[in-house]
């Protein structure tokens, strides 16, 4: 009884805080479709209407979770929106941003990834990716000095589409191996990634044949 008394002391905000803690463990692990609203309140160890006081149900969460994802990356990845750095500081400080994000927040992220058949909450997540994709594009256009002629704004998305495809599948990847310290995650994405940038920045392209 003095347990219960003590909880119900919290303030509402801390509360609904802790409640946003067990989704998002509880997503992470269960997936959208697979979770409860009864598993997210006992491990909130709250009762299911109390639950149902701060949130209409389990898809309120899930898109409030979804956003504040979306929030924290985004704000991960504005830390390497520095014009005035050179470019190879710059695509290291957003892949380290990235990686940073994913080491501090595993479950969001694996919240993020996980596959859901819900048409909205499907939409949410993808724009996550969007997001990103915009995000490491606007750092492309600010390259200075590319070698030859500039690359057309159609080409920056479409590389930014293959960076962002490449560190969110050795993000994946790492969710296996989590014993790998980020720093080797860094180094390969950048031994992968800013070899093939940096010849193309110097004019370098792949002439493609038409058969």
């Amino acid at each position: 009884m003095a347990e219960r008394a003590k909880r119900q002391r919290l303030k509402p905000e801390v509360r609904r805080e802790r409640l946003l803690e067990a989704a998002t463990e509880v997503f992470a692990e269960r997936g959208y479709e697979g979770a409860r609203v009864e598993q997210i309140a006992d491990v909130a160890e709250v009762s299911p209407g109390l639950l149902y006081r701060h949130f209409e149900g389990k898809r309120e969460l899930y898109e409030e979770l979804l956003l504040l994802a979306n929030k924290q990356l985004m704000e991960h990845l504005a830390q390497a929106a520095a014009p005035d750095l050179p470019t190879d500081e710059r695509v290291l400080r957003g892949v380290e941003a990235f990686f940073g994000f994913v080491e501090g927040h595993r479950n969001l992220w694996r919240l993020i990834m996980k596959d859901v058949v819900e048409p909205e909450i499907a939409a949410i997540r993808e724009d996550v990716v969007d997001r990103s994709v915009k995000m490491v594009a606007a750092l492309a256009a600010q390259e200075p000095d590319f070698g030859g002629a500039p690359p057309h704004a159609r080409e920056i998305e479409m590389v930014s589409v293959i960076v962002v495809g490449a560190v969110v599948s050795l993000a994946a990847w790492w969710m296996d191996h989590p014993k790998i310290p980020r720093a080797a995650i860094v180094r390969v994405a950048m031994d992968s990634l800013w070899l093939g940038l940096e010849r193309a920045r110097a004019g370098e392209r792949y002439e493609v044949v038409d058969a």
